[in-house]
């Protein structure tokens, strides 16, 4: 045992040559970077407004001479038509999504009504439609759903009378794979689109508040 002791220290370097050829300690594999997700790729698709089961509508409170109480105004068209499309990026195209209302196709419970808004207020021969161009749905996510119902915001520009005025408008939609239906509503006022607020010899007055209701039926296409 004492030459065995003496052998090892007349060898200083065993120690460091027995460390070195001793196992090392296992260390973790090394962690590949991760890899980013690829983009979710959408298809493009069109949706062409169905206009024998849409319409669109304007309601008016108006208050006329000897009835005691004010009333809406209701004018109605089925006149309508128009379409959405939505790019690879599930994203509107706004060059290709409007909507288009014939305004001189709208009508009330009185004839002389429809007469002075188509000749003093919307002033139809010279401004014959009404246009929504569509620039982005929020609410909607994509892909768009294949069934249930969203709150929806539309948000675009809405023309009428050669004036064009920002505008947005609140819609309730139920969705099927390929059918979208609902409800879509808005206000505006006239002075910003230039227009004379519409009265008559029987009016009393007409509020300034234009309510609008866009209901639709869009078909996938």
């Amino acid at each position: 045992m004492v030459h065995l002791t003496r052998t090892m220290a007349g060898l200083p370097g065993l120690g460091l040559m027995l460390a070195a050829c001793a196992p090392a300690a296992p260390q973790p594999a090394p962690v590949a970077p991760a890899t980013p997700a690829p983009a979710a790729v959408i298809a493009p698709a069109c949706f062409t407004l169905n206009a024998d089961l849409s319409e669109a509508r304007y309601r008016v409170i108006e208050q006329f001479v000897n009835v005691p109480l004010p009333s809406d105004a209701v004018g109605i068209t089925k006149m309508v038509k128009g379409s959405v499309v939505f790019g690879s990026n599930g994203k509107v195209d706004p060059a290709h999504s409007k909507v288009l209302v014939d305004l001189g196709s709208i009508k009330s419970d009185r004839a002389n009504r429809d007469r002075d808004i188509n000749t003093k207020t919307l002033e139809v021969e010279k401004f014959p439609n009404a246009e929504f161009t569509i620039r982005d749905i929020k609410g909607l996510g994509a892909p768009m759903p294949a069934a249930g119902s969203r709150e929806l915001e539309l948000v675009g520009d809405l023309s009428i009378h050669g004036v064009s005025v920002p505008v947005t408008w609140k819609a309730t939609a139920q969705f099927t794979e390929t059918q979208v239906k609902g409800l879509a509503t808005t206000a505006v006022t006239f002075a910003p689109f230039g227009m004379q607020n519409p009265k008559s010899q029987f009016q009393l007055s007409v509020e300034d508040n234009i309510r609008l209701e866009l209901e639709f039926v869009f078909t996938k296409s």
